[in-house]
């Protein structure tokens, strides 16, 4: 043990989980682990970043917040409020213009700085979605749950079909009709997923709007390009738009 642990004390702050109302105490985190996570972010393996990030949250909130318990946009937002009070409360991210140039009929392409107030991000209460019910027909409806960190980023990265379809199943919570509920927690994962390859195409297509309705962080900004001088709007959204 060196002389100089315990000689540096971090400050405290509270956070509230979005989804659940429930205030949680966390410090800023270390510069050690702020290498930890840019190593990680460097990684060829998106999953990487993502175990990092939840490790993070994890240390910063002294071992009392199970991240896989948390929905993705609890995360996004409890990230954000980390790097603030981590790092600064303003982020500087960057875009190329996409304005279509007239004379050779391709992108201005002019690489646009701008600067984000972290505190101006956030999920609002109002766009988290109280009903989780869709009804499929008649008979049948299911209850939706909100999808974890890990669970949205493999919706991002799946390649096939068959990966979609067990990572929407996942995000199911029940399958009632008027004499039965299925609780999801008592199937495997396959009966579910084989449940979902049942659904028509319009019925699927419920399901995928429901989480491509479910609220991130995001934060448009509008300017005017330097060069080309058109006046455009952009908006980063998700964790990795603002620190990409």
């Amino acid at each position: 043990m060196s002389v100089l642990d315990g000689l540096n004390t971090a400050p405290t702050y509270i956070f509230k989980i979005p989804s659940t109302g429930k205030e949680v105490k966390f410090r800023p985190f270390l510069v050690k682990e702020e290498k930890e996570l840019m190593i990680a972010k460097g990684s060829d393996d998106p999953k990487n970043y993502i175990e990092a990030v939840k490790k993070l949250i994890s240390s910063c909130t002294f071992g009392k917040v199970d991240p896989d318990s948390l929905a993705s946009f609890d995360i996004e937002s409890f990230f954000i409020l980390l790097r603030a009070k981590s790092v600064g409360e303003d982020v500087e991210v960057t875009f190329r213009c996409k304005n279509i140039i007239a004379d050779n009929e391709a992108p201005c392409n002019y690489k646009i700085e701008v600067v984000i107030p972290l505190n101006d991000v956030t999920v609002k209460e109002e766009d988290i979605p109280k009903d989780m019910n869709i009804k499929l027909n008649d008979t049948v409806s299911i209850e939706m749950k909100f999808p974890s960190f890990d669970t949205l980023a493999l919706l991002t990265l799946a390649k096939a079909d068959e990966d979609v379809v067990k990572v929407v199943a996942s995000m199911i919570n029940s399958i009632f009709t008027p004499e039965v509920v299925h609780q999801t927690s008592e199937l495997t994962p396959e009966e579910v997923a084989d449940f979902v390859e049942t659904l028509t195409a319009k019925q699927f297509q419920k399901l995928m709007d429901f989480i491509k309705g479910l609220p991130t962080i995001k934060h448009t900004v509008k300017m005017q390009c330097p060069v080309c001088k058109s006046k455009q709007a952009h908006t980063f959204k998700g964790i990795y738009d603002f620190f990409s």
